[in-house]
C-alpha cells in the first residue's frame, strides 16, 4: 500500500509544479536541503566522522523524525490542495507545514553544529 502511495505522490508534484506558489517551491527546496544535510549527518556518523556518542545518534534519529513529520504535512497539504480544499483548511495546513518545517531547521542549526568533516 506505502509503495502505491509513494508513485501517487509523484504524478501529483508533477501536476502542482506548474501552479506552485512561491511558498511550496520554497518548502519543497528547503525540505529537501535539509534531507541532504541529515542523511549526510547519517552518513558521517556511520563512517566515524562524528562523535560516536548517543547524544549524536539521537540527534539524528531526531532530524529523520522531524523531517518525515514535515514531509508528511507537506504531502497533506498537497493532497487537500488539489482535492480543492476550502482556503481555510488550506490555510490552516500551510500552517501546519510551516511549523512542522521550522522544527526540522532546529534540529539542522544542532547538527550543522556537530561539524562533520
Amino acid at each position: 500500500m506505502k509503495r502505491k502511495l509513494k508513485f501517487a505522490v509523484i504524478p501529483m508534484f508533477i501536476l502542482l509544479a506548474a501552479a506552485c506558489t512561491s511558498w511550496e517551491q520554497t518548502t519543497y527546496q528547503t525540505l529537501a536541503a535539509s534531507k541532504a544535510v541529515i542523511d549526510t549527518a547519517g552518513t558521517q556518523y556511520n563512517a566515524g566522522q562524528l562523535p560516536q556518542t548517543q547524544a549524536v545518534l539521537t540527534l539524528i534519529t531526531k532530524a529523520r523524525l522531524a523531517q518525515t513529520t514535515a514531509v508528511d504535512a507537506f504531502k497533506q497539504y498537497l493532497f487537500i490542495k488539489a482535492a480543492g480544499a476550502t482556503s481555510t483548511n488550506l490555510a490552516a495546513q500551510q500552517a501546519a507545514v510551516t511549523n512542522a518545517v521550522a522544527q526540522v531547521a532546529a534540529v539542522i542549526v544542532d547538527i550543522k553544529a556537530l561539524g562533520g568533516k
